[in-house]
């Protein structure tokens, strides 16, 4: 009978041990998750800028094209009013 109750506090200091090495395991476990959640989150936040950064570059980028046609269009028009200029003066200084 004591030799039961002998081996049995045993049996439960052993449980108990085991019981506690299991706690801090999960424990350790959930800091690790918490962690690479966090980490995760924070890389998805960095893309998420670099994202939005890039979309705006890419409107930059059609602005500056809308521009540059403009711009292309305006000076064909001065090229060609230039030209008209030209010939008028061309054409007044032959008849001096």
């Amino acid at each position: 009978n004591k030799t039961t109750l002998t081996t049995c506090k045993a049996t439960l200091k052993a449980c108990t041990e085991k019981r506690r090495i299991a706690e801090n395991n999960r424990t350790q476990a959930n800091n690790e998750l918490t962690n690479a959640r966090q980490t995760l989150q924070a890389k998805n936040d960095q893309l998420k800028q670099q994202k939005d950064k890039v979309e705006r570059t890419k409107q930059k980028i059609e602005q500056q094209k809308k521009t540059i046609e403009v711009t292309g269009r305006k000076l064909d028009d001065l090229r060609k009013e230039c030209k008209k200029v030209e010939t008028e003066l061309k054409a007044k200084e032959t008849t001096l």
